[in-house]
């Protein structure tokens, strides 16, 4: 199948062969039954990161608000972090 570039951003993903992180990625892929569709299922628990983020700013209490561009930075910054602890 041909790449709609108007339509979607394609990126480069690397996960170590032997991490926790591809296990769990494999796993929720069978479960999901999409085994060979690894891309997809990334796309789709990227999603459900953010809207769960959303949700959890959404229910705060009394939550001073930050623009947005700030909390963008720092959810970019924690992923970076995370990404590093990760693979190193």
């Amino acid at each position: 199948m041909a790449r709609d570039t108007g339509k979607y951003v394609y990126f480069t993903v690397g996960i170590l062969r032997d991490s926790e992180t591809l296990q769990k990625l494999l796993q929720d892929a069978r479960e999901s039954s999409m085994p060979n569709e690894i891309a997809k299922v990334l796309g789709l628990r990227i999603a459900d990161f953010y809207r769960q983020t959303n949700t959890i700013r959404a229910m705060q209490p009394n939550s001073v608000e930050a623009p947005l561009e700030m909390m963008n930075e720092d959810i970019a910054a924690q992923n970076a972090n995370a990404a590093l602890d990760e693979w190193g």
